[in-house]
């Protein structure tokens, strides 16, 4: 039987070229060989491209390796829409231009994955530092907030937060497909996740597959909470940024609207709470305890307490 084929989409933005040799040897050396490495830059820099294009080609890949670059900087999500709608394979591994894989990342993931109703499968990572150092052994365990997501019933989940990270995902190809155009309300890993849970089933492999490295220049970071220094940030960057996301949804998820605007009464219920608008919040308690007794607790208390809380949470 024929092997199936994976394509690996990396994006680069002026990479430190350290750090971009590390993942690329990293990928020469998967475990699993049917692979193919398409490489966008979004550099808008001739030399940079240059200099990505030299270390590929000292490295000797044995499969097919495929690169071009941007005419101007388009960010991260245009990048890895550009790369969904050029790959071809079976599979795709979506692929940071810093991190340090696991040299069985793929052939693990890919051994679940490639079986019927199964859309995405993800693992755990190891945090590292920029000269990999272990700074945690585990994101899970390390985040204060996010847990893994699985099964066929993550839609309502991953409409509030998102817990899978981009460099850790393989995803059936036809499905990254059909998720063009991409809401970019949502980071790409967010939005394909999301699709992906309509299609199927989510899987979550318990295993630091990915080392993803923090450091001062790499794009996201393992804080899926943006940094939060007071209530008002809170309200603004939390519960309006992602009520507006919720509602960009409605128009690609016709069998989940009502779902959506569900979700949608429940973010304008927190929204009252805040601005101290009679609220219907406690309809919902038994779905989001833990969401409204924060938020309950966190609009109470006075700034210097609130401000705290925040703080640590979201450093």
């Amino acid at each position: 039987m024929k092997q199936a084929s994976v394509a690996i989409l990396m994006a680069c933005y002026k990479p430190n070229m350290s750090y971009l040799r590390q993942q690329l040897i990293c990928i020469k050396n998967q475990s699993y060989k049917n692979l193919k490495l398409f490489v966008l830059d979004d550099s808008d820099d001739l030399t940079v491209f240059t200099s990505i294009k030299d270390l590929i080609q000292e490295l000797h890949f044995e499969f097919d390796i495929y690169i071009d670059r941007n005419k101007s900087n388009l960010g991260a999500n245009l990048s890895f829409e550009k790369l969904t709608k050029w790959a071809d394979a079976n599979f795709f591994a979506y692929c940071d231009q810093d991190d340090v894989w696991a040299p069985h990342k793929i052939e693990t993931l890919l051994n679940i994955l490639d079986k019927p109703n199964k859309t995405l499968a993800y693992s755990d990572m190891r945090i590292i530092d920029k000269n990999n150092n272990v700074l945690h052994p585990s994101f899970f365990k390390m985040s204060r907030v996010l847990k893994p997501v699985k099964g066929t019933n993550s839609f309502a989940h991953l409409l509030l937060e998102n817990s899978i990270t981009g460099c850790t995902l393989i995803i059936k190809s036809d499905i990254a497909k059909a998720a063009i155009p991409f809401n970019h309300s949502y980071v790409h890993d967010h939005w394909l996740s999301l699709f992906a849970s309509t299609k199927g089933e989510l899987i979550f492999v318990d295993e630091p597959l990915v080392n993803y490295r923090m450091h001062e220049s790499n794009q996201i970071g393992s804080a899926h909470l943006p940094h939060l220094e007071n209530k008002t940030q809170y309200y603004e960057r939390v519960i309006l940024k992602n009520k507006r996301r919720i509602y960009n949804t409605l128009d690609r998820f016709d069998d989940k609207n009502k779902l959506i605007n569900q979700l949608i009464s429940f973010y304008i219920e927190r929204e009252n709470c805040y601005i101290g608008k009679k609220s219907r919040i406690l309809q919902y308690f038994l779905k989001y305890p833990k969401i409204i007794l924060f938020e309950y607790i966190l609009f109470k208390l006075p700034e210097k307490y609130s401000n705290y809380i925040l703080n640590k949470l979201t450093s």
